[in-house]
């Protein structure tokens, strides 16, 4: 592919704003941002999405989160009209790394590339370059496994490969527009307990007289008393044993 190629796709208009660059890649990580400040979530709903924080956030965590939202927001930001041949390169070059795309035409190449670039429209420019580099060498990883070397990959998988690159930053970036928009979470304020004379003015003059009772010890009941034989009384039982038997 010559940079003839690429020329007949660079004449399209791309309807992006040009006033930015996103050809810079955002830190990964931001230990205050990213770990520290996100430790106030104290309640989530049942699917794990937080919603309140312990505390209100200080003048110097929200100044923390809000550099680190627009640092974000523009490091995910759609590539722009400026960027356009750096894109169109990235793409090209990944395509040429596999022999079966090596001698198509001029007219399909630039189709191609066209239509990766509309389907990658949404994604910044660090993110297209970096995804390209990892599937002309061979080292993407997809759901887990690495793209095949040998076959190029459809559409699809070339955008799902780049999502995959920004999401990490897109989440970070989400979890920071939360934290500054999280309510604090409201205490339970518990008032006095009531007295026994104002339950029984409520529910009753017999309130609690159940309970009390339930809750007193009972003693247990009396053991009866197993008197001793009369005189000549086992005798007469023994006698009366015998003379059955003897029957």
């Amino acid at each position: 592919m010559t940079d003839s190629t690429s020329s007949a796709w660079r004449s399209g208009p791309a309807n992006l704003p040009a006033e930015r660059s996103t050809a810079a890649t955002p830190a990964l990580l931001d230990p205050a941002a990213d770990y520290d400040i996100p430790r106030l979530w104290c309640e989530f709903d049942v699917y794990g999405k937080p919603l309140a924080i312990l505390r209100p956030l200080t003048d110097g965590e929200r100044s923390v989160l809000e550099r680190r939202r627009a640092e974000l927001e523009l490091g995910c930001a759609p590539f722009t009209p400026a960027e356009q041949d750096q894109i169109i390169d990235a793409i090209l070059a990944m395509l040429s790394g596999f022999r079966s795309l090596r001698h198509q035409d001029m007219e399909s190449a630039a189709m191609m590339a066209q239509g990766l670039c509309r389907l990658l429209a949404p994604y910044p420019l660090w993110a297209i370059e970096r995804g390209c580099i990892a599937i002309q060498g061979g080292d993407a990883v997809l759901d887990g496994e690495r793209l095949s070397k040998k076959y190029p990959p459809n559409d699809a998988e070339i955008r799902s490969v780049i999502a995959e690159i920004v999401k990490p930053y897109i989440d970070k970036r989400d979890n920071a527009l939360a934290l500054l928009a999280a309510p604090v979470k409201q205490a339970v304020i518990e008032g006095p307990r009531p007295t026994a004379t104002e339950l029984k003015e409520k529910y009753g003059a017999g309130y609690g007289l159940e309970v009390e009772a339930a809750a007193s010890p009972q003693p247990p009941p009396p053991i009866p008393k197993i008197g001793s034989p009369a005189p000549g009384e086992l005798e007469q039982l023994v006698a009366r044993l015998k003379s059955s038997d003897a029957a």
